[in-house]
């Protein structure tokens, strides 16, 4: 059932490593068969440069550097599948807080040719992160904390593809200039793997090494209740020192992603019906799509092969995983009924199979129902109702043979006493029926 869900909304591809392969991809994808009806519904093409790849060392503090290749052929396969900007499509990129950001150049050398169309219209919001939740993942105190990011919008109309709308997790309407209070999520309840399956995932492309010197910085904190001038849990000596982090260190996949009330919030205020990701991260986005339902579909660019089973298979788990939550968008309480049925004794929650420990690139499994195979030598724990019921049957069944004793031998005697009293009566007949003897 989880899978089914996840098969009929989010579709993943790795990225090809051709710009015209990538146009063909594009060509087939579900989401850009979606026709967005103007001032009804719209599509979403997303680009986050701080997801498009990660830094070498230091990959928490450091902003990724722009992978303007990258950039510059997700923004033209995505302008010729889509013949330029077409009303109710929408173009979001977050410019990663970059003092000078490369989005705006970008765009501009794409759309001049082969496309007479007008400039596309440009709308920039002032995302605002939280400031605690910021603190709470750096161990050393802060004395300034940058917080704000610019969010680029473009579109063929404001007034026709973005109508005015409230906003649902968030104060104000989109159209505010400013997305405030943001908050990010602490890096222990982010999606994390060991560090050699996440470099497999990012490909050689993703991981880009970075040169000059670095804020000084102690590491980030994986607690949850830490302050913010620090006192979490020490992050692990491999962690601080990505290039010599040892190969089965559990770090965040993505260390700068939005959250994903966030995404929420884009596909609330702007009606989205379908979403082109070439920047999937940690799925955030997609996970946003899938709870909010109503046949929303979403197409991820992901850096490789393995890049989309992973997160497909997380996508999954989070399914399962509100399918069982009560009060959870997709709570299901038939499931939850199966579940309780299957685990009287039967069935238990069983993450993946003994050996997975020993492969690290092995598929990791979402939590799955298996049924637990009997062995001859295995002891079994008695269950007490059936016990019970087992001593009520015998019970009853040596009352009800003793009964059966008791009529039986009551009938003997029965028989026996009447078969004394004819006799009895027999003999004195006889005994009537004989002639008298005279004596002399």
């Amino acid at each position: 059932m989880a899978e089914q869900t996840v098969r009929n909304n989010v579709h993943l591809i790795p990225t090809p490593t051709e710009e015209r392969a990538l146009l063909e991809a594009l060509q087939s994808a579900a989401a850009a068969e979606y026709k967005p009806t103007p001032g009804q519904s719209t599509l979403v093409v997303y680009y986050d440069e701080k997801l498009a790849c990660e830094a070498s060392s230091k990959a928490w503090h450091r902003i990724p550097p722009t992978r303007q290749l990258h950039l510059d052929s997700c923004i033209n396969a995505a302008l010729m599948r889509f013949r330029g900007f077409q009303p109710g499509y929408l173009w979001i990129l977050p410019d990663a807080g970059r003092k000078k950001s490369p989005i705006p150049t970008t765009f501009q050398k794409h759309i001049r040719a082969p496309y007479n169309d007008p400039p596309p219209a440009q709308l920039v919001y002032r995302v605002v992160m939280d400031e605690d939740s910021i603190r709470r993942r750096k161990r050393r105190a802060l004395a300034f904390v940058e917080q704000t990011e610019n969010l680029y919008v473009f579109c063929n109309n404001t007034q026709v593809d973005i109508p005015d709308q409230r906003r649902k997790h968030y104060e104000g309407t989109n159209h505010g200039q400013s997305l405030a209070g943001v908050r990010l999520e602490p890096y222990a309840h982010v999606w994390q793997m060991p560090l050699q399956q996440k470099k497999d995932a990012y490909g050689a492309e993703g991981i880009r090494l970075v040169g000059g010197p670095a804020e000084k910085d102690d590491g980030p904190t994986f607690g949850v209740e830490e302050a913010a001038e620090g006192g979490g849990d020490a992050p692990p000596a491999e962690v601080q020192a990505a290039e010599h982090a040892k190969p089965e260190t559990l770090v965040p996949f993505c260390w700068h992603g939005f959250p994903k009330l966030f995404f929420a919030e884009l596909l609330h205020v702007n009606n989205v019906g379908a979403v082109i990701d070439f920047t999937p991260g940690d799925g955030n986005f997609a996970a946003a799509v899938l709870e909010r339902g109503g046949g929303t579909i979403y197409t991820g660019v992901c850096h490789t092969e393995k890049h989309c089973m992973l997160l497909r298979d997380r996508l999954v788990e989070l399914v399962l995983q509100g399918m069982g939550k009560e009060g959870h968008v997709l709570y299901n309480p038939l499931y939850v009924q199966h579940l309780k049925k299957l685990n009287s004794g039967k069935v238990v929650h069983i993450g993946g199979d003994a050996n997975d420990d020993d492969d690290a690139d092995a598929k990791p499994r979402p939590p799955a129902l298996k049924k637990l195979k009997a062995t001859p030598n295995a002891k079994q724990e008695p269950d007490e109702s059936a016990a019970r019921k087992s001593e009520k049957k015998k019970a009853k069944k040596e009352k009800a043979k003793s009964a059966k004793k008791v009529k039986k031998s009551a009938r003997k005697d029965r028989r026996s006493r009447s078969g004394s009293r004819g006799g009895k009566a027999a003999s004195s007949s006889a005994t009537s029926s004989s002639p008298s003897m005279d004596t002399d």
